[in-house]
């Protein structure tokens, strides 16, 4: 897993008024390509002395993958 800290404006700036986390699809290929790249740095460290290593995670046009907003209740009472 990645976890990111947003600071308390930015993230107030993705609270619409329903109380949704609304992620731009512009900002999600950001946040996919470091988790990416993250993985497959961890996957060539921990895999580099056996025979797992010459697999590789491929790289993806995340833009093209990802097609709208994120949208997340951020109410767990609903």
């Amino acid at each position: 897993n990645c976890y990111f800290t947003l600071s308390p404006e930015s993230w107030q700036s993705l609270t619409n008024e329903n109380k949704h986390i609304v992620i731009p699809k512009g900002f999600l290929p950001h946040l996919a390509s470091i988790t990416l790249g993250a993985a497959r740095g961890i996957q060539f460290a921990k895999t580099e002395s056996s025979e797992l290593n010459k697999y590789i995670i491929p790289l993806v046009n995340l833009t093209a993958t990802i097609k709208e907003d994120m949208v997340v209740d951020d109410d767990p009472d609903e």
